[in-house]
């Protein structure tokens, strides 16, 4: 059977079950990603009530967290978290580059 608006042949139906995955990330750009969410997520709810402590739901989030020195102590492991993966990320595409030999 020839195609409606070309003289090409036409193309079998597509079925998923014969279709390949592509695999778009790795498995280390893939937690690269995970942390970078959670740490970014848990400085902005730890930070930005700090920030605006001396509003009335500012002060209400840092008490239901545990109070002023448990969210100081908590955002600071989390900035060592993105600091980590920062670090992770440089290394990641350094590897990435010596295993294609683009370095």
């Amino acid at each position: 059977m020839k195609h409606k608006f070309t003289n090409a042949p036409a193309r079998p139906a597509f079925n998923l079950a014969e279709q390949e995955e592509i695999v778009r990330f790795n498995w280390r750009t893939r937690l690269e990603h995970i942390f970078l969410m959670l740490s970014f997520t848990a400085l902005v709810v730890t930070g930005v009530p700090q920030r605006f402590f001396y509003t009335s739901w500012g002060e209400g989030m840092v008490l239901l967290m545990g109070g002023i020195e448990t969210v100081r102590v908590v955002h600071r492991l989390f900035a060592a978290m993105l600091v980590l993966e920062s670090v992770f990320h440089i290394v990641n595409i350094i590897y990435s580059l010596a295993k294609t030999r683009r370095l």
